[in-house]
Formats: C-alpha cells, sequence, structure tokens
C-alpha cells in the first residue's frame, strides 16, 4: 500500500487501489521479506558447497580477488528467488516464459561456472532463451521505426534477440567488480518495478523486487 502511495505522489499517476492490489502489494511485500531472509540462509550453505566441490573463482592475471572464492552465490539467488515465485506469484504464460528462460540461463551461466563453455555454447543458451520469450511468451519489442524500412514483425523480433543477448553478456562483462554487477541490476530492477506498477503489471514488479 504504501509502495503504490509513493508512486502516486512521486509520479503524479491516477493508480485506483481496490482490494485485490493491496493484497498483491502486500505479496510483493511478503515476497521480498522471504526471498532476502532465504537468500542470507542458503548463501552461506551455497559457500560451503561450492568451497568443498572446488567450484570457486581461481586467481589468474584478470581477477582482483584472493584466495578461494566459492562460484555458487547465484544458487542461493536462484533458489531464493523461485521460493518466492512459487509462493507468492501468479503465472500466466508471459511470466512462465520469463521463469523458464531465466531458468535456462542460469543454468547455462552455472555450468559454465563448473567447466568453462565455450562461447558457441553459451550464445546457444541465450538463443534458446530469447526464443522462449518471444516465441512463447510473445513478447517482443514493438514499433520500430527506422527511415525507408517498413515496421514488421520480423525487423522486431531481430531487434528483440539482439536486445536480450546483448543485454545478458553486457551483464556478465560487468561482473568482473566487487558490487558493479548488483549495483547496477538493482537500479535497473527498481526502475522496471515502479514501471510495473504504472502498467498495473505487479507480478512484474514482484518479479523484480
Amino acid at each position: 500500500v504504501i509502495f503504490s502511495f509513493l508512486f502516486n505522489v512521486i509520479f503524479d499517476c491516477d493508480i485506483m487501489i481496490d482490494m485485490e492490489g493491496i493484497i498483491m502489494t502486500l505479496d510483493i511485500f511478503y515476497s521480498y521479506i522471504l526471498t532476502v531472509i532465504m537468500g542470507i540462509i542458503l548463501t552461506p550453505i551455497a559457500s560451503k558447497i561450492g568451497d568443498c566441490t572446488d567450484i570457486v573463482a581461481k586467481e589468474n592475471n584478470r581477477t582482483i580477488h584472493h584466495g578461494r572464492i566459492a562460484r555458487m552465490g547465484g544458487l542461493a539467488i536462484y533458489i531464493s528467488f523461485m521460493i518466492g515465485c512459487c509462493v507468492f506469484l501468479k503465472a500466466d504464460r508471459q511470466i512462465n516464459a520469463i521463469l523458464i528462460a531465466g531458468f535456462i540461463i542460469f543454468m547455462t551461466g552455472f555450468i559454465d561456472d563448473m567447466v568453462d563453455l565455450k562461447p558457441k555454447v553459451k550464445l546457444l543458451g541465450q538463443f534458446i532463451a530469447a526464443s522462449i520469450v518471444i516465441f512463447y511468451g510473445d513478447m517482443y519489442i514493438h514499433d520500430i521505426f527506422i527511415p525507408f524500412l517498413p515496421d514488421n514483425q520480423i525487423l522486431s523480433t531481430i531487434v528483440t534477440y539482439g536486445w536480450i543477448i546483448g543485454v545478458t553478456n553486457a551483464i556478465n562483462l560487468i561482473d568482473g567488480l566487487d558490487g558493479l554487477c548488483a549495483g547496477i541490476t538493482s537500479i535497473v530492477l527498481v526502475v522496471i518495478a515502479f514501471t510495473a506498477v504504472a502498467y498495473q503489471r505487479l507480478d512484474i514488479s514482484a518479479i523484480s523486487i
């Protein structure tokens, strides 16, 4: 409720808050609390598993860390996220497409942390994930205007592929410095959450938060 009220005040938007909206807003809050608590609980466990199984980031000329750093933190975050989704989220076809694609991206990265996949294999995983979002979820960038070219779905699909795969690799590339990737993605997800509230898509807001 407070989240929706603040959004109305800051952005001067007229968003009707009915009982269903209030319940959904509270679900967002409860989902956030649950995922944070689960993340705090699971992260040390994942770190211990990574250390015992030797799934660690080893020092080389590109790294800035020292010592053995477990590479299993993403597993704890993903499990916490999925627990929150399973408990509170009411999924539709688009949400399912996002979750399935996210699982493919997660597994590609997780396997890469263990065995160092070739770039072509990682790109294939990203392509499959993008295809699920576009064709199963029926989500792609609309209203693309390029001079002298018609606005058609083929062009929109190509641009959407480039956007999803490009952003995925951009996030992966900035993961070298402590806090950089987490900070940027946190800012982006907060913006997505507020935008989703403006369009009354509290399910997307819940996923982002």
